[in-house]
């Protein structure tokens, strides 16, 4: 990302808004939501509400944006509204897409989805990530609960459901299936999980392993526990 987004990210919120409101050009949703995921990450709830507003207009059907605002909440504890947001979503018939992450190995398209275990070597994959999971958090690694499910009412049993994504399971396979430092090139149909972001910086630090990563908004490039997106997608 241009060091110039970075900069007006920081500014107060009239400033930021006015930035884009006055582009020479229609701005498009993705630069929006670029927005939305950074008040997320800030905890800027105000300025994220506004963005979200905008969104919602320009694309009142867009799972992703919906997604977004409630996990806006969710950060900074408002899980009242987190959850209001989530149930519009079902009163107006707005689907979540299905988050499935892959990796192509040997000729072959290996494909995960959250909690999968239909994989021949999910006793393999289960073991080798609990593994990789141990080491990232000896690091610092601390799962992100804001972002699992609000179902789980158990703190434990919430992060131990962020280690199950889809973008760490298909890692886990990558690393079990690949040669050692080998490059691991990875495809997500949906945008990544904050946790599971950060989570690869770790895995890319602690295997020495580059992932490249393409989800439905950008590449992100993992090398050193450093990601080429600077945290903002």
């Amino acid at each position: 990302m241009p060091a110039s987004w970075i900069f007006w990210l920081e500014l107060e919120r009239e400033e930021s808004v006015r930035f884009m409101a006055e582009m020479p050009f229609r701005t498009k949703t993705s630069p929006w939501r670029v927005v939305l995921g950074a008040c997320a990450k800030h905890k800027k709830i105000k300025i994220g509400k506004q963005v979200a507003r905008l969104l919602l207009e320009l694309e009142p059907r867009g799972a992703t944006n919906y997604v977004l605002l409630a996990n806006n909440y969710a950060r900074v504890g408002k899980w009242i509204e987190s959850e209001k947001i989530r149930q519009m979503m079902k009163v107006r018939g707005i689907e979540k897409e299905v988050g499935l992450s892959w990796i192509e190995n040997n000729k072959r398209i290996h494909i995960f989805g959250v909690e999968d275990r239909s994989h021949p070597l999910s006793a393999e994959i289960d073991k080798k990530l609990r593994e990789l999971i141990g080491e990232i958090e000896e690091m610092g690694y601390v799962p992100d609960v804001s972002l699992a499910s609000r179902d789980i009412v158990r703190d434990d049993r919430r992060e131990e459901s962020l280690y199950y994504h889809s973008e760490k399971l298909v890692f886990a396979y990558g690393v079990l299936s690949t040669n050692e430092g080998e490059k691991l090139m990875i495809m997500k149909n949906m945008r990544v999980c904050g946790d599971c972001h950060q989570a690869y910086k770790y895995f890319s630090l602690i295997t020495g392993r580059e992932i490249v990563l393409r989800d439905n908004s950008r590449f992100h490039h993992f090398k050193c526990g450093i990601c080429s997106c600077s945290d903002y997608w």
